[in-house]
C-alpha cells in the first residue's frame, strides 16, 4: 500500500509552486496604479481597470502614506464607475493646455465626488504612492529616493523617474521593471520579445549595393510613400520622389529640423522646393521643448506593404549619385539596410509616422513655414544601371524604437546570445567604457568572459587607447575601421540581426526618435555576418591577451567545491591574479579552487605574460545554503494567504484519507 502515500507527498512538494503561480496577485483582477506624474501644476495619478467588469471607485483611495493618514489623500465619495480596460486620471486642479490631463477621463478636486486634499503632493525627488481598497493597500509605486519596505507591495529598488516625464505601467507586477518613463506624444511601444511578425527580408549594405535596393523599392510605389529621415540630400533620390508625385503617388517626407545641432536647416532648400512644387508634403520636426532630442530615424513605408530601414542617411554619396552607371564602387559609408515586406510591420511603422508627424504636439512644421523665398532646382531622375542582384529570405521580425524599446531590446538579445555577438558602431559613448555601467558594451563583456565569440568594430573611437581598453579589460575583440567610413550601428546576436539607426549613446537609446528592427533569420544574420567578418579581419590588430571563463557556474551550494578555469586564446606562460570580492590570489595555473560564503560574489581575473600584454575577465556567482525546498520569500507570502489556506486544508484532508485507507488495507 506504499503507493497510497505518493499523492499527498507529491502535493506537499508542490505547495511552493502552487502558491507562487502567476496570477495569484489579487491586484491582477482589478484596479491598479497606471501612471504617476510628479511634475508641474498638472501632477496627478492615473488608475486602470485590468478586469473584465466595471469597477465602482467608491471605497477606493490613493495616498502617499502607507497608513493612509497624515499625508495627502485622493478619495471617491460617490458611485463612479470605470469600465474594463479604461484609464482614469485624477489631478488636484485642471490646467489649461496640460499635456498630461485630458488623454483619459480626468477628474479634479470637487468633481463627481472626487476629493484631492490640499496636502496631496508628489515630491519631484522621490515619493511613494499607494492604492487602497477600504483600509487595505492593494497596489504601490515608489520612485526617486524613496523605497517601499513592504515586499507585498514593492520589491527591489525604486523606479528611476526621468525629469519632467511621467511613469507608466507596462506590465502588472510590483517592481521597477514593470514601469517605464514616457511623455505625451511618444508612442509607448514597449519591448515585447514575443511580438514577431512574418516578413520577407531583402538585406543590403552600403556602399557595396550603391543604394540600388532603395531605388528599386521606390520605383515600384503606386499609392503612398512616407519617408522619415535625419538627412535627405541625394538629388537623384529627390528627383525620384518628384517623379512619383507626378504619377499620382502621395509622398510625405519628415526631416529633422536641426540636424547635427545646427540651429538652421541644413537640408537643401532648393531641392526640397522642387519636391514641394511637384505636390510632395514636406515636414520638419524639432523645436525647443519637443518630444525628441533628435529625429534620427531612417525609414520609409511604401504602399502600406513594405518598409525600408537603414543605418544611413540618404545622401549623395550613400545613394551613389555620381556613379549611377555602376561602373565602380560607391563612395558612401559602411552601413546596413533592409527591405522588409510585411503589412503588419508597414502598419506599425505607419502608425509611428502618423504619431510623430502630428502637428498638434507643437514640434512639427510645414516646409512653407520654415523655408521662404526658396527657388526650385531642376532635377532629373536617372535609374541606376549596372549589375545588381539581391536575395530575399522569409523571416520573423520584431519592431523596436527609441526611446520606447531599443535599450531593452538590444540588451535582451545580447543577454540571450549563446554563440556570437558582432557589432559595428560609428562610435561608443565614453560612459559605456566603464565596465560597471550597464550598457551594450558591458553586456558584450559578460558574454565574452563566458566564452562567446564577441567582436566589435568602431569607426571613430575617441582615442586609440579605447580599442586597447575594450580588448584588454572587456575581453571583447575590438577593431578600428576607417575605410569605408563606419556609420553603421548594427548588432548580430546568434541568428538574430538588428538593423538600426541607434548609436551607442544614452541619448540615442533614450531620448531620440530612432528605428530598429530585429530580424530573426539565420540566412539574413549570416549575410551581414559575412560582411562584418571581412571588415573585421582587415582591421583587427590587437596583440594583447583574450581571456574568458571556461569553467564556472552561476550557482554553487555551500558544501560544493568552487573550481574555476579560464582560457587564453594566445599561447605562452602566464600569471593569473584572482580577485574574489576583495581577496587576492596569484597562481601560475589557469585553474584554481575558491572558498566563498553564502551570497553573491564577483570574481575578477587578470592574466599577464610578464611583459606588457594582459587580459581580463569577470564573472558573478551565488553560493546558496543546502535545502531540499526551493527558496521562498516568506515576506511576500501574505498576499497569497487566501490561496494557501484552502490548499493546506485540502492537503491535510488527503493525507488523513490516505492514512485511513492505508490502515484499512492491512
Amino acid at each position: 500500500m506504499r503507493s497510497v502515500y505518493v499523492i499527498p507527498v507529491i502535493l506537499l512538494l508542490l505547495i511552493p509552486a502552487i502558491v507562487l503561480m502567476p496570477g495569484a496577485d489579487a491586484a491582477e483582477g482589478g484596479l491598479s496604479l497606471y501612471e504617476v506624474n510628479p511634475y508641474g501644476e498638472d501632477e496627478g495619478i492615473s488608475i486602470h481597470n485590468y478586469s473584465n467588469a466595471r469597477i465602482n471607485l467608491s471605497g477606493y483611495s490613493i495616498t502617499d502614506n502607507p497608513t493612509g493618514s497624515s499625508e495627502g489623500r485622493i478619495t471617491f465619495s460617490q458611485d463612479l464607475y470605470i469600465a474594463p480596460g479604461e484609464t482614469v486620471t485624477v489631478c488636484k486642479t485642471a490646467v489649461s493646455g496640460s499635456a498630461f490631463q485630458g488623454r483619459h477621463t480626468t477628474y479634479c478636486n470637487g468633481s463627481d465626488g472626487v476629493t484631492v486634499t490640499n496636502n496631496f503632493a508628489l515630491n519631484n525627488s522621490g515619493d511613494d504612492v499607494y492604492l487602497f481598497r477600504g483600509q487595505t493597500v492593494i497596489d504601490g509605486f515608489c520612485y526617486g529616493n524613496i523605497t517601499i519596505s513592504d515586499r507585498t507591495v514593492w520589491t527591489g529598488n525604486p523606479f528611476k523617474m526621468t525629469n519632467n516625464w511621467f511613469a507608466i505601467r507596462i506590465v502588472l507586477g510590483n517592481d521597477a521593471s514593470c514601469w517605464h518613463s514616457t511623455k505625451v506624444g511618444l508612442t509607448d511601444n514597449f519591448f515585447d520579445p514575443e511580438l514577431k511578425m512574418d516578413a520577407m527580408v531583402t538585406p543590403f549594405v552600403f556602399p557595396d549595393d550603391r543604394g540600388v535596393p532603395i531605388y528599386r523599392a521606390l520605383e515600384d510605389a503606386h499609392d503612398t510613400v512616407y519617408l522619415a529621415i535625419y538627412i535627405l540630400s541625394s538629388p537623384n533620390l529627390i528627383a525620384l520622389l518628384c517623379e512619383l508625385e507626378k504619377r499620382g503617388v502621395d509622398v510625405t517626407v519628415m526631416l529633422e529640423r536641426y540636424p547635427l545641432g545646427d540651429y538652421k536647416p541644413i537640408q537643401d532648400s532648393s531641392m526640397l522646393k522642387t519636391l514641394a512644387d511637384a505636390g510632395g508634403e514636406i515636414l520638419f520636426i524639432g523645436d525647443s521643448g519637443d518630444r525628441f532630442s533628435y529625429h534620427h530615424a531612417k525609414y520609409c513605408v511604401i504602399d502600406g506593404e513594405k518598409v525600408i530601414i537603414t543605418s544611413e542617411n540618404w545622401t549623395k554619396a550613400n545613394m551613389n549619385d555620381d556613379n549611377l552607371s555602376g561602373t565602380k564602387a560607391a563612395n558612401g559609408n559602411r552601413g546596413w539596410g533592409a527591405i522588409v515586406e510585411s503589412k503588419d510591420y508597414a502598419r506599425f511603422m505607419t502608425d509611428v509616422f502618423m504619431n510623430d508627424s502630428d502637428r498638434s504636439y507643437g514640434d512639427v512644421f510645414a516646409f512653407e513655414e520654415i523655408v521662404v523665398n526658396a527657388k526650385a532646382k531642376r532635377l532629373t531622375y536617372t535609374s541606376p544601371s549596372g549589375e545588381y542582384s539581391s536575395t530575399s529570405y522569409p523571416a520573423k521580425i520584431t519592431p523596436m524604437l527609441s526611446p520606447d524599446s531599443s535599450w531593452d531590446g538590444t540588451l535582451y538579445y545580447m543577454d540571450n546570445a549563446k554563440e556570437r555577438i558582432y557589432s559595428q558602431q560609428q562610435d561608443v559613448a565614453s560612459n559605456f567604457l566603464n565596465r560597471d555601467y550597464e550598457s551594450p558594451l558591458s553586456t558584450m563583456a559578460k558574454k565574452a568572459w563566458s566564452g562567446l565569440d564577441t567582436r566589435l568594430i568602431i569607426g571613430d573611437p575617441s582615442s586609440a587607447s579605447d580599442i586597447d581598453t575594450i580588448n584588454a579589460t572587456f575581453g571583447v575583440k575590438a577593431a578600428e575601421m576607417s575605410n569605408p567610413y563606419v556609420h553603421n550601428k548594427g548588432v548580430i546576436c546568434d541568428d538574430t540581426v538588428i538593423v538600426t539607426s541607434v548609436n551607442w549613446t544614452d541619448n540615442s537609446f533614450k531620448n531620440n526618435r530612432e528605428t530598429m528592427v530585429a530580424i530573426h533569420s539565420k540566412e539574413v544574420s549570416d549575410y551581414y555576418a559575412d560582411v562584418f567578418l571581412l571588415d573585421f579581419e582587415r582591421n583587427y590588430k590587437y596583440s594583447g591577451l583574450n581571456v574568458w571563463f571556461e569553467e564556472i557556474k552561476d550557482t554553487y551550494s555551500s558544501d560544493e567545491t568552487i573550481t574555476v578555469t579560464v582560457g587564453v586564446e594566445q599561447s605562452g606562460s602566464f600569471t593569473y591574479t584572482w580577485i574574489l570580492d576583495s581577496e587576492t590570489k596569484v597562481t601560475d595555473s589557469p585553474r584554481t579552487v575558491l572558498t566563498a560564503s553564502e551570497g553573491g560574489h564577483t570574481l575578477r581575473v587578470t592574466v599577464s605574460d610578464g611583459g606588457n600584454n594582459t587580459g581580463y575577465a569577470e564573472a558573478y556567482f551565488t553560493v546558496k545554503g543546502n535545502s531540499i525546498l526551493p527558496d521562498i520569500d516568506l515576506g511576500s507570502m501574505e498576499k497569497y494567504k487566501q490561496y494557501i489556506v484552502p490548499i493546506i486544508v485540502i492537503l491535510i484532508a488527503l493525507i488523513v484519507a490516505a492514512i485511513k485507507i492505508s490502515r484499512g488495507g492491512r
